[in-house]
Parts: structure tokens; C-alpha cells; sequence
């Protein structure tokens, strides 16, 4: 059928659910009217999509539903988008507990815990944040090494250290016990222990101050050998049996002392011996040692004027301290004096010419308009060991900031580099092989230092004007001042403030504007600088 021989129309419009009807009409109406219906097929569904988003837990879809008839289906899904957490600490944990984290979904707010495991450098890295001291606790961070949920560090509190006590020993005398004072060098704290008995007095063979006589006894003195107390013990009368006169014959360097009794009838003997007294020498120096050859000391005794000799070893850094009393410069030569380390003999110093400077300034960023210029060329020239040749052969460096081991070398080497006599290191950082390790050792030993804390001496960190300044109070033993505290920025609690003051009275430093600065870095020159005001003990100008 075409519509060239039909006329067409529609019935019945078809629908997505069912056929529609469609006419054609013959357009000849000599036979007459005659028509033909057709069956219109179904028309497609009109969808409308909605889109479901997926959510944490569910996923997410399409929907195609039908305007017309309702039909629907759905597809293009998605993932669940997972719950997204936010985790905090709801439990804290210690080093005997574990403790929890609380994660909240920030889509959703679902809540989900994870447990935290309790403190151990096993799960956590470990530093401390602030030292204790034996005063007060110090504070320890352990960081969850664990970084899955975020990072989270907890904070404990770390025990007072124990006292760093300083022992000193008050010998017994004849009457008064002695003891050993203990006294921490940080806060002051004492006692007393190690108690020993009072000596009770050496007394001497004793003299007879009044000879007895045949009716009368007599005195005999006695006189403690040790603090000079004397007593009295009588001596019988000598009766009329005999007529004995007593005479006190003292003791030598080398025979023994008596007292012989006469009797007017040709009888004697003797009693109250007492012991050869010894030389008592006292030491001059009759030949002077050289670098090159040996000296002698000749005693001679005060007593009976007998003499002896003792031989001086040629000087060297081994049989004797040596320091630096005058630095030479370029137009005249300096004086180092040889300190004899054997003391029995008494002390004996020797002084040695230390020739003019052959080249004063290898170095191209320092000059004679710098505070620091002598103090630099002193550590370059310094005999018999180089404190220091710069950080190249022509710069010296002396902004440069230097760590705590590197102050410390140069401290050690200015000492003439001693050989510790221990080998124990207490410092977990401190390895064997390092060019400060015998250096550290050495400050060990001679309470110059206790390290940062009790096993590490921090070697790379930068050292403070406070550090070096107690590095130098503690080498001489701590001693004290007599003078109030200049510095307003150095305050009693301070541990360096008796170092400060003390390096203040001694012309070592004294700070500006009324302030120590114990923060402040030190440079290579100001070491060098202070290095030279406290061995050589020229003070800075005023």
C-alpha cells in the first residue's frame, strides 16, 4: 500500500505498551468504498535518569525510569567511596599500658578505634625534649612510628638525675675525727660519710724540762709530733742511793737522741732515746736543664748541712707542664716556661726563649685592626702542639661557629694533648677513632665535663658561650669569687652562673651592656680568644 493509491490515517496512536491502528482508504470509489487497517507497532520508553551518588558504605547507580509507562532499570555503578577518618587520641598510652585511637568518617561520622601500642623505642622514636638535671624532671617524646593514621607523639616525664657530687676529703687531727664532704656541682646539696677516728697525738721521746733531784722528782715534757700539744709526766725524786744528773743530748740527721744520767758517784746510763730526726733537705737548682740536656738540683740540709743531688730530666712535654707566658710576635720573641710535674722536691719552673714570628699572619681574613688578631697567630704559633692551622692554608674561618667537640680539641691540644689514663667511655657518642675522642676522655677524667647528659656529650652541637666558659671553671676546679653578679641576664638558678662571675672577676669575659649572652654560639676566633686570656692569664682590657 502507498499513498499514492490510499488515503492514510491514524485510529489509534500506539503507545511504549501496546500497538496503535492505522487506516488506508482506496481513493477509487467506482467499485466502491473499501478500506484496510494496519497495526501500528509500539513507540520506545521515554526515560528520565536520576543518578544515586555512592555513599562510605554503599555503591552508587543510575536509574532509567519510564515517564510514560514506568518502566525502569539501572546501571553505570559506582564504588563505595569508603569511610574517610579523622583520627584522634581517646587513650593515651604509657610505657606499661597501650593506649587507643578514635578515627570519626568525616562523610558519615562512623566511628572506628585502633590500639596504640604502649611506649617503647621498639614502636616509637625516643628524644628528649628537655634534660632533667637534679633538681628538676626533665620531659621525654616518644612519636608513634607508625604514620598510617597521622602522626602522634606523647610526652612523659623523666626522673631527676642523681647529684653530681664533688668529694672533698678533711683529714683527721689528733683530736677531731675526719670525714669526706660530699657536694653536688650543680645544686649544692651535701653530706658527710666515710668518718674516720681522731689520731690521737704522736708524742715525741719527751725532755726533761726539770731534772729531778734526790728530794724532789722532776718534769719530763712531752711534745706532739703532729699539732704541737705537749703534756707532763713527773720523774721520781732521785733519792740519796744516788746522785744523778740528767743531760739531754738531742737527736741528729743521722744518730738518735738520749738523755744520760751522772751520778755524782761515777755511775750513768741512758733513757729516753728518740729517733734520728733525718736530713731536712731543701732543693736549689745548681744546673739548668735545656731542651737538649738534663739540670740538677742540689739539697742541702738545714740541720747539719749535708748535701745531695737529684737529677733534672731535659725539658719535654712528659716530665713537665708546659704554658705559654708571653706569645712572641714579629718584632720580639715571647717566654714559655717548663713547670716540673714531681713535686717531692719542691716546685721548680724554667723559662725558655720562644723566637720571633717567622711569618705572623698566614691568614688573609683576619688583620692587625681585629681584637682577635694576637690571640689567633698565639693558637697558630703555640709550641710544642699547633692548636689550630686554620680551615685552609690561608682563612682562618673566625666567624665560623665551632661545635662542643671542637672546642673541646682545641682546649685539649692548648693543654699540651695529655694522654687520658682511662679508657671508660660514658658517652654513646662519643666513638673511638674521632679526632675529639681522647680530647673528651681527657675532660672526663678531670671533671671538666659530664656531657649533656649522662651518655652523650653532643659533640656536634654548636657550643654555647656558657659551655666553654664552664669548660675553663671546671679544668681549675670550680673556684669561687668575690664579687656580686655583674650580668642581668644570668640569673642564681642558672648552672653556669658561677662560671660567668668567676670568668668576669678574672678578666676571661665580661659580656656588654651589663649581659653574659650564654646563648650566644661561639666563633673559632672568640674560642681561640678566650683560650688565650685563661692560659696565659693576660686579662682582657677594661
Amino acid at each position: 500500500m502507498s499513498t499514492a493509491d490510499y488515503y492514510y490515517s491514524t485510529i489509534t496512536s500506539p503507545t511504549c505498551t501496546s500497538t496503535g491502528t492505522g487506516r488506508y482508504t482506496w481513493k477509487i470509489a467506482t467499485y466502491g468504498t473499501f478500506y484496510f487497517d494496519v497495526t501500528l507497532p509500539k513507540t520506545a520508553h521515554s526515560y528520565v535518569d536520576t543518578v544515586t551518588p555512592p555513599t562510605c558504605t554503599a555503591q552508587g547507580y543510575t536509574t532509567h525510569t519510564c515517564s510514560v509507562c514506568g518502566d525502569s532499570y539501572k546501571d553505570a555503578y559506582t564504588n563505595a567511596l569508603g569511610h574517610n577518618y579523622s583520627y584522634s587520641v581517646t587513650t593515651a598510652p604509657t610505657t606499661s599500658a597501650a593506649g587507643i585511637l578514635t578515627g570519626t568518617c568525616s562523610r558519615c561520622g562512623a566511628q572506628t578505634s585502633v590500639a596504640l601500642p604502649k611506649l617503647t623505642t621498639t614502636d616509637y622514636n625516643y628524644t628528649v625534649v628537655t634534660p632533667a638535671t637534679c633538681t628538676a624532671t626533665g620531659v621525654g617524646r616518644y612519636t608513634w612510628k607508625t604514620t598510617t593514621y597521622g602522626s602522634f607523639s606523647f610526652n612523659v616525664t623523666i626522673p631527676k638525675t642523681a647529684h653530681s657530687y664533688v668529694d672533698t676529703v678533711t683529714p683527721p687531727t689528733c683530736t677531731a675525727q675526719g670525714y669526706t664532704t660530699h657536694t653536688c656541682s650543680v645544686c649544692g646539696d651535701s653530706y658527710r660519710d666515710s668518718y674516720t677516728a681522731a689520731l690521737g697525738h704522736a708524742w715525741n721521746g719527751g725532755v726533761v724540762s726539770t731534772p729531778p733531784t734526790e728530794t724532789q722528782p722532776g718534769i719530763m715534757l712531752y711534745t706532739c709530733t703532729r699539732c704541737g700539744a705537749t703534756k707532763t709526766e713527773s720523774i721520781p725524786a732521785i733519792g740519796h742511793v744516788h746522785n744523778y744528773t740528767a743531760t739531754v743530748v738531742p737527736p741528729t740527721c743521722t744518730n738518735q737522741g738520749y738523755t744520760l744520767h751522772v751520778c755524782s758517784c761515777g755511775d750513768s746510763y741512758m733513757d729516753n732515746y728518740t729517733d734520728a730526726l733525718g736530713h731536712d733537705y731543701g732543693y736549689a737548682v745548681t744546673t739548668t736543664p735545656t731542651t737538649s740536656a738534663g739540670g740538677t738540683l742540689t739539697g742541702t740540709c738545714s740541720r747539719c748541712g749535708g748535701t745531695t743531688t737529684v737529677t733534672l730530666p731535659k725539658l719535654n712535654t712528659t716530665d713537665y707542664t708546659y704554658t705559654e707566658i708571653l706569645p712572641a710576635t714579629q718584632t720580639a720573641t715571647g717566654i714559655g716556661r717548663y713547670t716540673w710535674k714531681t713535686s717531692y722536691y719542691g716546685t721548680f719552673s724554667f723559662d725558655v726563649v720562644i723566637p720571633k714570628l717567622a711569618n705572623p699572619n698566614p691568614f688573609v681574613d683576619i688583620s692587625p685592626t681585629d681584637p682577635y688578631y694576637n690571640d689567633v697567630l698565639w693558637a697558630y704559633y703555640l709550641q710544642p702542639y699547633q692548636i689550630t692551622a686554620g680551615i685552609d692554608e690561608t682563612h682562618f674561618g673566625p666567624d665560623n661557629t665551632v661545635t662542643r667537640a671542637q672546642a673541646m680539641t682545641f682546649f685539649w691540644i692548648a693543654n699540651g694533648k695529655p694522654e687520658p689514663k682511662t679508657q671508660v667511655n660514658p658517652f654513646k657518642d662519643v666513638k673511638k677513632g674521632k679526632y675529639y675522642y681522647k680530647a673528651v676522655l681527657w675532660a672526663v677524667e678531670n671533671g671538666i665535663t659530664a656531657g649533656t647528659d649522662e651518655t652523650h656529650f653532643s659533640p656536634n652541637k654548636t657550643c654555647l658561650r656558657s659551655e666553654i666558659i664552664g669548660f675553663f671553671y671546671a679544668s681549675v676546679g670550680k673556684p669561687g669569687y668575690t664579687i656580686s653578679n655583674p650580668y642581668s641576664d644570668v640569673s642564681n638558678s642558672r648552672w653556669y652562673k658561677a662560671a660567668s662571675i668567676w670568668a668576669y672577676e678574672n678578666g676571661i669575659e665580661r659580656g656588654s651592656n651589663g649581659k653574659f649572652y650564654p646563648k650566644t654560639p661561639c666563633s673559632r676566633a672568640s674560642t681561640v680568644l678566650y683560650l688565650y686570656r685563661f692560659l696565659t692569664g693576660r686579662e682582657l682590657a677594661e
